[in-house]
């Protein structure tokens, strides 16, 4: 179950400043807040592989604050090699973007570094190492200011972490993508027009969660629920299309940033977006899959909403139809 973390429910605080009308929340402004940058095990296709991980000491995956809270991180390097966080969609100090050699050194193994500014602006972020290929190597993981507005609504929060995942190392990607041969190459700018290159990377999975569709995370929800999805595109090259099946949303934010509501059933989603959706679980108890397809490949990923006693659908990775090509607009 991912509640605001990966499989775990969260339990934030709030500003009394920014809440003051909301005193059943309680004020954590000003509290250190500790990441560290690991390693974690995650199993696909029924087999287990070493991947990067952010947590918190106590195992919980990301980050969530709320608005009005500073931004004040230690953020420790535990993996052994040079590494770092940029912290995607904040309005961060430029010497705290955590973009190496530019905003300043990269972490070094064992080494702590620590971050404190103003958490702004609130809505869903996320943080990434911009060091080497290690997105590539998950070392990615949620970042959400909790707004006021998201706070009062009551709605349930749910993040839907999108990530691709190859049995290939990093290195041996990158190596083949500068590697392709002269004539495929040729081959694809002669047929460009008539046919787009989607797929740069043959990725063997896709992950919602750390999950694949054949062993989803199933999420607990309330019956006639409403519920705030909060989707991210952690994926190094691949762009979605969310398909929230026969049910209907309403779009709400675009990469943090709160929009105009349009009504919803698929909407794209490209590499590093964001996109927030509220929608309500149907009253007669039935279960929601929130699917991610694939551009241009019959793979796809996902979440399942499960309202107590509903059945889990069984619906797998592979998909009957190819994922559509991602544009900036709602497909419907």
């Amino acid at each position: 179950m991912m509640l605001l973390s990966r499989r775990s429910l969260l339990n934030v605080a709030t500003s009394t400043a920014v809440l003051a009308a909301a005193p059943q929340i309680s004020s954590a402004t000003g509290s250190r807040k500790t990441l560290r940058l690991g390693t974690r095990q995650i199993e696909v296709d029924g087999k287990a592989a070493t991947r990067y991980r952010v947590t918190q000491p106590s195992g919980e995956i990301g980050l969530t604050l709320n608005q009005g809270e500073e931004f004040n991180v230690k953020l420790e390097n535990r993996l052994p090699v040079l590494s770092g966080l940029h912290w995607h969609g904040m309005t961060e100090p430029w010497r705290q973007d955590g973009v190496p050699y530019l905003s300043g050194p990269p972490i070094a193994p064992g080494a702590d570094r620590d971050f404190s500014f103003p958490a702004i602006p609130p809505g869903t972020r996320w943080m990434h190492s911009h060091f080497g290929l290690q997105e590539q190597n998950l070392l990615a993981s949620p970042l959400i200011i909790r707004e006021t507005s998201a706070i009062r609504s009551g709605a349930q929060e749910v993040i839907v972490f999108l990530e691709d995942f190859s049995w290939k190392t990093p290195a041996e990607i990158f190596e083949g993508l500068r590697n392709r041969p002269a004539s495929s190459m040729a081959e694809a700018s002669a047929t460009a027009v008539a046919a787009p290159d989607l797929n740069d990377v043959d990725y063997d999975a896709y992950l919602a969660n750390d999950r694949t569709l054949d062993d989803p995370d199933v999420i607990a929800v309330e019956r006639n629920g409403e519920v705030r999805l909060r989707i991210i595109n952690a994926a190094a090259s691949t762009n979605f299309t969310i398909d929230l099946g026969s049910h209907r949303g309403m779009l709400v934010c675009v990469d943090g940033n709160p929009i105009t509501p349009i009504e919803v059933r698929r909407f794209p989603i490209a590499i590093a977006q964001r996109a927030d959706i509220v929608l309500r679980i149907p009253p007669d108890g039935t279960a929601v899959p929130i699917l991610a397809l694939g551009e241009g490949r019959r793979l796809r990923a996902g979440v399942i909403l499960q309202p107590p006693g509903a059945a889990v659908p069984k619906i797998g990775a592979r998909a009957n139809e190819t994922g559509p090509r991602v544009t900036s607009q709602p497909i419907g």
